[in-house]
């Protein structure tokens, strides 16, 4: 066995996973511990240290075994277990010393089973997220499909110190979000002038329609295999505008014509490839009617946790259909803010739940569903402060409609 290989690797894949952030020298150095004397390994393996995030039993964890050997400790550590620091005092970390060889071989047993368990999850041929559409088959229905979102894409900004918690919905721009697999952009345009400036609801996020299409624009032509769904909505009343919302939208379109999918259907794959398909939430007269959708919606709520019953049973209604010729949608997200009073109370006592409140409990409970149920259709799942994982999660759900 190729014993200088396998050391490697495992200092490799710590380096990757950025692990080196956790070694003990910057353990010991945050938390005052003092070193102490090597010691024997005997009842217990492996110990935790409470305060510092601490390790998964896996590959990462016997990275950093390897990736802490090669530093210089002053000593040969050959091993590690880590003990819980002492609160009442600065506390200790004990290093055990073993015999490096079981640990590469116990570290080898886990890099199997990771790669077992990868192989029983893979589900887009390894595509990253940036184009993960790449993977399926060009007859697919998108219908059929479990899609990334975000809601009110387009408010990174939020408002001001005071009111930011309730109208900031996102931490990624559009075009980071793009790259990290969303799909589907819930765009929301205040007519302007002659231009759409993007609101949520009264807030203006200082950002430009076309700004919006330039990033779609660039990315497509980056990633043609992609498909962008975007709801349109009028937001907010016109601002000094004379003309109608289609008249205007009309301008945008016919600037990049070959960008739009605007049939009045739901595509296939192969035909909305390198596409932006439009959902037409605003009276535009082409695209997929918002009211033809399956849409759970419900957002005025007060408590974090009285969002994920409406999004779970929308899950299972999703997953337990068999048509496609539908799109099901369903946002997980909600504000506490009903009125301007809840909006002045909220942001001065903060008693009102803002979008960042709900998105710390629905998220979470939606990657552990779909971690439970990882294969399905749930069709287009539109999240506030998503994540990569919880992305990847949805991503693997397609995973019977990869090409073979």
């Amino acid at each position: 066995m190729d014993w200088e290989g396998l050391f490697q690797y495992g200092f490799n894949l710590a380096i990757s996973q950025d692990l080196v952030r956790l070694r003990l020298l910057d353990c010991c150095k945050k938390n005052g511990v003092k070193y102490c004397t090597l010691l024997p390994l005997r009842s217990k393996p492996i110990h935790w240290c409470r305060k510092q995030a601490l390790l998964s039993f896996n590959t990462h964890y016997f990275g950093l075994i390897l990736s802490t050997y090669l530093m210089n400790m002053e000593m040969k550590v050959m091993g590690i277990g880590l003990k819980s620091i002492n609160k009442r005092g600065k506390g200790q970390i004990t290093f055990y010393s073993i015999n490096l060889k079981f640990h590469l071989l116990l570290m080898l047993s886990f890099l199997m089973l990771d790669a077992l368990k990868s192989q029983s999850n893979s589900t887009m041929n390894d595509a990253p997220l940036n184009a993960w559409m790449s993977s399926l088959n060009d007859d697919v229905s998108v219908g059929a499909l479990t899609i990334p979102g975000t809601h009110d894409s387009g408010s990174k900004r939020g408002a001001g110190i005071l009111l930011k918690p309730y109208f900031k919905t996102q931490n990624w721009t559009i075009a980071e979000q793009l790259e990290n697999g969303i799909r589907f952009l819930d765009i929301r345009c205040r007519r302007e002038g002659e231009r759409f400036l993007i609101y949520h609801d009264i807030m203006d996020q200082h950002l430009g329609f076309d700004e919006v299409l330039n990033d779609c624009s660039k990315f497509l032509s980056a990633h043609p295999s992609e498909i962008i769904l975007m709801r349109i909505k009028e937001e907010k009343e016109p601002k000094n505008s004379s003309q109608s919302f289609q008249e205007i939208f009309a301008k945008y379109k016919n600037q990049q014509p070959d960008l739009w999918y605007d049939k009045w259907e739901i595509p296939t794959v192969q035909a909305a490839r390198g596409k932006i398909v439009i959902v037409d939430n605003a009276n535009l007269g082409e695209g997929i009617p918002y009211p033809n959708l399956i849409v759970q919606d419900m957002f005025e709520l007060t408590k974090k946790k009285d969002k994920w019953p409406y999004v779970k049973a929308q899950l299972d209604i999703a997953k337990g259909s068999s048509k496609n010729d539908v799109l099901y949608v369903n946002y997980f997200n909600a504000n506490g803010i009903r009125s301007k009073f809840s909006v002045i109370l909220g942001s001065i006592f903060r008693i009102t739940c803002s979008p960042k409140d709900f998105s710390k409990t629905v998220n979470p409970n939606a990657n552990t569903y779909l971690k439970t149920n990882p294969q399905g259709r749930y069709g287009i799942l539109v999240m506030d402060f998503p994540t990569v994982e919880l992305i990847e999660r949805m991503v693997r759900a397609n995973g019977e409609l990869h090409k073979l």
